[in-house]
């Protein structure tokens, strides 16, 4: 899995399974000992997207992040 082409297609169409989000974290982020607050500030200053649109994305991936992890 590319992280880019992930990130491109959620930017595109909204859409990501479950699997993909929590492979996504763990492999990009929470390996390297980052949060999702890195995650969020990726989004806006790497991404150059919106404070309210991290927040959304960062709630939904917290959600499947909750859900998987029961």
């Amino acid at each position: 899995m590319n992280g880019k082409e992930l990130m491109k297609r959620i930017f595109k169409t909204g859409e990501a399974t479950d699997d993909e989000i929590v492979k996504f974290m763990i492999k990009y982020y929470f390996l390297k000992g980052q949060t999702l607050d890195d995650f969020c500030d990726d989004l806006i200053f790497k991404y150059n997207k919106p404070e309210e649109y991290c927040r959304a994305v960062r709630d939904c991936f917290e959600d499947k992040l909750k859900k998987y992890s029961r």
